[in-house]
C-alpha cells in the first residue's frame, strides 16, 4: 500500500474537511513542522523545498498545513510560505523529482525581480534536475554519518522513519512519515526470506514500534540511530559493533 500519486484521490476521501482554495510551498531549503503553533512546541517533521501542501489555516504568524507527499499535518511560520495555484501544486507533486546530489545549488526566482541561489539538501524536489538518477546504494553512501535529528527528513539531519521514507522516495514509492504508520503497510516477510529494500521494524511490542531501518543484505541493516549507519541484523534485532543488541526486531515488511 502506498499513497496515490494524484493527491485528489486522497483529498476526495476527506469529504470537504479541508480548504482546497489555498496551496503553498516553502521559500527556503527546508523548515520544521511543529505540532502546535509556537516554537516551543514539538518538532514533528519538516517540509523540503519543492514539496507542495494545502494551507488549512492561515494567520499572520502561523499556518496549519498538510503535505501532498505524505499527508503529514502541522504548523509552520507563515512568513516561510509562498502561495501557489492549484495547478502549480499539482505540477510540483506529479512532475518534480528529488535532488540526488548530496548538496545542490539551485537558482530560483523568489519573485519577479529577485533571483537567488539556494542550497538544497538531498531529497528536495525540483523540476529542472537532470533525469539521471543515483542508485539507492549511492544515496545510502551519501547519507552515512548524517546526524540523527528528530523530525528530520533530509541530509541536514534525519530520523529513522525520515530516512526510510527518503530512500523510498528515490524508489518512486510513497510511504507514510512515521514508523508506526509505515509498519501498517506492505507484506510481512519471515526472517531469512528478507531481501534488499525490505523494512525492518523494532520495539517492545506491536503497540510500541519505536524504530525502522532499511535492509541492505541478509545480515546488514542501514538505519538512523545517533547517525545514519550500517549495522548487523539478526533474528532478534540490531547488533552493534561491540556485539550488543540495541533494538528488538518485531517484523519485516516488503513494500511494493
Amino acid at each position: 500500500m502506498v499513497f496515490p500519486k494524484n493527491p485528489y484521490q486522497y483529498f476526495s476521501q476527506l469529504k470537504g474537511s479541508y480548504n482546497m482554495n489555498k496551496f503553498g510551498t516553502i521559500n527556503c531549503s527546508n523548515i520544521s513542522i511543529f505540532k502546535n503553533n509556537n516554537f516551543q512546541s514539538e518538532v514533528v517533521s519538516e517540509v523540503l523545498w519543492g514539496e507542495p501542501f494545502t494551507v488549512i489555516q492561515n494567520t499572520e504568524k502561523w499556518s496549519l498545513i498538510k503535505l501532498f507527499y505524505d499527508h503529514y499535518q502541522g504548523w509552520i511560520p507563515s512568513k516561510n510560505i509562498s502561495f501557489i495555484s492549484k495547478e502549480s501544486a499539482l505540477d510540483m507533486d506529479q512532475n518534480y523529482i528529488p535532488v540526488h546530489a548530496f548538496s545542490f545549488h539551485h537558482k530560483t526566482l523568489l519573485d519577479i525581480n529577485t533571483e537567488v541561489h539556494i542550497h538544497l539538501p538531498l531529497g528536495a524536489m525540483i523540476k529542472e534536475a537532470s533525469r539521471k538518477q543515483s542508485s539507492i546504494q549511492r544515496i545510502i553512501q551519501h547519507m552515512i554519518g548524517t546526524p540523527y535529528k528528530w523530525g528530520g527528513r533530509c541530509a541536514y539531519g534525519i530520523d529513522c522513519s525520515g530516512f526510510t521514507q527518503l530512500l523510498y522516495k528515490f524508489l518512486r514509492l510513497r510511504i507514510p512519515r512515521d514508523a508506526k504508520e509505515q509498519a501498517k503497510i506492505g507484506t510481512k516477510i519471515p526472517f531469512g526470506d528478507h531481501k534488499y529494500g525490505d523494512l525492518a521494524f523494532f520495539g517492545k511490542d506491536e503497540q510500541n514500534i519505536s524504530h525502522v531501518g532499511f535492509i541492505e543484505s541478509d545480515q546488514t541493516i542501514v538505519h538512523a540511530s545517533g547517525v545514519v549507519q550500517k549495522e548487523q541484523l539478526s533474528e532478534k534485532g540490531i547488533v552493534d559493533k561491540d556485539g550488543m543488541q540495541t533494538h528488538q526486531l518485531l517484523w519485516i515488511k516488503r513494500i511494493k
